[in-house]
C-alpha cells in the first residue's frame, strides 16, 4: 500500500500527458521503468478500482475533496509531526 500511495503521489506531482498507463511505458520518452520497479500497471489499477475512503452514506457532494478528506488529513498531521 505505501508504494500505491508513493506513485499516487508521485503522479500527483508529475503529469504524463495522455493515459496514466504511461508511467509504465518502456519508451525512453516515458522512463516508465522506475513505476515498473515499484508497483505492476495490473496491481495498480487493482488497487485503485477497489479504493474508496469514505462512507457514500455521509459524503458531502459539494465538497470535491470528500474521497480523499480523510487521508489528506491524515498525511499532514504526519508531515507535521516531522
Amino acid at each position: 500500500i505505501r508504494r500505491f500511495i508513493a506513485l499516487l503521489i508521485h503522479f500527483g506531482v508529475v503529469h504524463v500527458r495522455g493515459d496514466v498507463q504511461k508511467n509504465w511505458s518502456t519508451k525512453s520518452l516515458y522512463h516508465g521503468l522506475w513505476a515498473r520497479a515499484i508497483l505492476s500497471r495490473d496491481r495498480y489499477f487493482a488497487i485503485l478500482s477497489m479504493l474508496h475512503v469514505v462512507d457514500p452514506a455521509n459524503e458531502d457532494l459539494s465538497n470535491k475533496l470528500r474521497k480523499v478528506e480523510s487521508f489528506i488529513t491524515h498525511f499532514k498531521k504526519k508531515c507535521s509531526e516531522l
